[in-house]
């Protein structure tokens, strides 16, 4: 695909596909960990195009460069786009339609030590930062680790229903579908993201806006969220997809909404129905017009944090244009003439995403459940046990109470709401599912939040 915005290379476009031409002309060239003998300090950010690649590599430096340098390497990844095509640059403080104060010139500061440490010899102690600072978007916080990916996280699902609702709980009623046309000729367009084309937008912008009102996408938002969700690394889209073309492309996009609805981007993923088994040759494959397929979207790296008040979003359409090569849906080739935007009798799909019992679409986040959320503590001497919970849960208060207790899961959805009266309460939790929950202890005129696990 081209993946960019910006005209892919000449032999990419005589071969779309995977092969040996591949892996010697391309990939070889620009891959020798083993050949970095000095220290190396790797700069990225979360909106430039090659995050994941920079992550896997600086990982394969410190495993295989020689063996006197492997810990002097040092990444550093920002709020940042790539740059070069506007007025968002690596270390600039306005990244799209968003502003990131904090981390401005971020990059220039810890340049100038690791220079300074390696180069002109002077001891600022540079050798004592960690391996990994990275930015944590939505909490705009800067956090250290010391391998990627980092460690701690729970896969969560969130799964996608026919009301355009997502949450932790699975569909459980069987032939619930949604359908979208799809038209090559008219393309959902691209607005922000990793891309480098000179006049597309650069980074975080609004979906909401040109994208999430047309009428050729799905767009699937959670309620909004009553404490902090704080993702890391790579999500992963699953949806169970079919056509009535031969060929379709299915596009990612999931977002950080706000209270007032503003819907920004935070990372974008595509793929063309023909690879869903591999790029390589022998495993693309044409589709069967009207036979369930699974599709899985990766989406790259990112950090974020959707705060409390906040929707997750996911957006899913079949074009992200020109950022994407736009599928003519014909199953041919796809750079007919070897132009990476040529169209050769488009064809519309009508495609159809399934949100069901048997056939689940869902994104997996990877969340940190223990620094994402921040428990407040304002109501002294509360007992909850056992925790983790199978059964039930009881609630012991020092003083006598009066108020409400609201059980929520991950999502933000409301599991369960009782009153409370007096200086203990049982509340019965052996139908709901294993997983982490918040429980909101509103009482006496104050109110807190405690974390809640349930594991039977």
């Amino acid at each position: 695909l081209d993946a960019l915005g910006y005209n892919l290379s000449p032999t990419l476009e005589t071969y779309p596909v995977h092969n040996p031409i591949w892996t010697f002309g391309l990939e070889n060239p620009s891959w020798y960990p083993d050949s970095i003998p000095v220290p190396a300090l790797m700069i990225g950010g979360w909106y430039d195009h090659n995050a994941d690649q920079m992550l896997t590599f600086f990982n394969a430096i410190r495993t295989q460069s020689p063996l006197n340098v492997r810990n002097e390497h040092r990444l550093l990844m920002g709020p940042w786009a790539h740059g070069g095509s506007g007025t968002a640059q690596v270390g600039t403080a306005n990244q799209g339609q968003l502003m990131f104060t904090n981390a401005t010139n971020w990059n220039d500061s810890l340049a100038l030590l690791f220079f300074d440490y390696h180069m002109r010899g002077i001891n600022n102690n540079w050798n004592s930062q960690p391996y990994i600072n990275y930015y944590q978007m939505g909490e705009n916080t800067r956090q250290t680790a010391s391998t990627w990916p980092v460690g701690g996280l729970t896969n969560v699902n969130y799964y996608f229903h026919d009301n355009l609702t997502m949450d932790n709980t699975a569909p459980s009623t069987p032939g619930n579908s949604l359908s979208y046309q799809y038209d090559p000729n008219n393309p959902s367009p691209t607005i922000g993201g990793p891309t480098l084309k000179q006049g597309l937008k650069q980074g975080p912008w609004r979906q909401d806006t040109a994208v999430e009102n047309r009428n050729d996408i799905l767009v699937f938002s959670t309620a909004p969220l009553p404490h902090n969700v704080g993702m890391k690394v790579k999500a992963q889209v699953h949806v169970k997809a079919s056509s009535d073309k031969t060929d379709t492309d299915f596009d990612v996009r999931l977002c950080d909404v706000d209270p007032s609805g503003k819907s920004m981007l935070v990372q974008t993923g595509v793929l063309r129905m023909r690879f869903r088994n591999g790029i390589n040759a022998t495993d693309t494959a044409a589709m069967v017009p009207g036979t369930i397929y699974s599709a899985t979207v990766d989406l790259p790296a990112s950090c974020i944090t959707f705060l409390a008040g906040h929707r997750i979003r996911v957006d899913i359409s079949s074009s992200n244009y020109p950022q994407y090569n736009r599928n003519m849906n014909t199953g041919k080739a796809m750079y007919p003439g070897y132009s990476p935007d040529s169209l050769v009798n488009p064809v519309t799909a009508s495609n159809t995403v399934y949100l069901n019992s048997t056939d689940l679409s869902y994104i997996t986040l990877p969340l940190d459940l223990i620094t994402g959320v921040t428990e407040n503590s304002t109501i002294d001497n509360i007992s909850i046990f056992p925790n983790p919970a199978s059964e039930e849960l009881n609630i012991n208060f020092k003083f006598a109470v009066e108020g409400k207790l609201i059980l929520t899961d991950i999502s933000g959805r409301t599991v369960m709401q009782t009153s409370v009266s007096g200086n203990k309460k049982r509340i019965d939790v052996g139908k709901l599912e294993n997983g982490i929950y918040f429980l909101e202890i509103a009482v006496n005129g104050i109110s807190t939040i405690k974390k809640v696990i349930l594991a039977k």
